[in-house]
């Protein structure tokens, strides 16, 4: 019988739960001036906030899976930073006060972010007849396509060097 009132009494104890401390996350956009900003996100704040206007609604901040989600600028900063810099996650998270899987788990949903925005904002130019017969007419290549510092073609692909 003194099992069962331990056992019971067991249950009736309240957990205690280690509060984990909140880092202090850097916000670039304060930390730094335009100089310090441009050295190390390769744009400046205003380009930032434009960018982070466009993808902010694709940038998910629910949290039912992280305790403490990031918010759509830290997203961005982090990726951006690691654009940006060597492309090591753990410099990234130690220099913005993230952990590496952090970095990790974020990265390809911004990436993902700023590739949909790819057909606002890239053009490719369309093949016309007119830049096949040219390169018809100078160098007897049939189907070549355009000219970017190598040649494509349909049919092979002849490198310039």
């Amino acid at each position: 019988m003194d099992e069962l009132e331990d056992f019971e009494a067991l249950l009736n104890t309240p957990v205690r739960r280690v509060q984990r401390p909140l880092r202090d996350r850097l916000n670039p956009l304060t930390a730094y001036d335009d100089v310090g900003f441009f050295d190390r996100y390769r744009m400046d704040k205003v380009a930032f906030g434009e960018l982070l206007t466009l993808i902010e609604p694709k940038l998910s901040v629910n949290s039912k899976n992280t305790n403490r989600p990031l918010s759509a600028l830290q997203q961005l900063s982090l990726a951006l930073y690691w654009f940006a810099d060597s492309g090591k996650q753990r410099s990234v998270g130690d220099c913005l006060k993230f952990h590496q899987s952090t970095v990790s788990k974020y990265l390809p949903i911004v990436t993902d972010a700023i590739a949909s925005l790819a057909p606002d904002f890239i053009r490719f130019p369309s093949p016309s007849t007119e830049t096949q017969s040219h390169f018809l007419d100078y160098c007897g290549l049939p189907s070549i396509l355009s000219w970017n510092h190598r040649w494509y073609s349909n049919t092979y692909h002849i490198p310039w060097w």
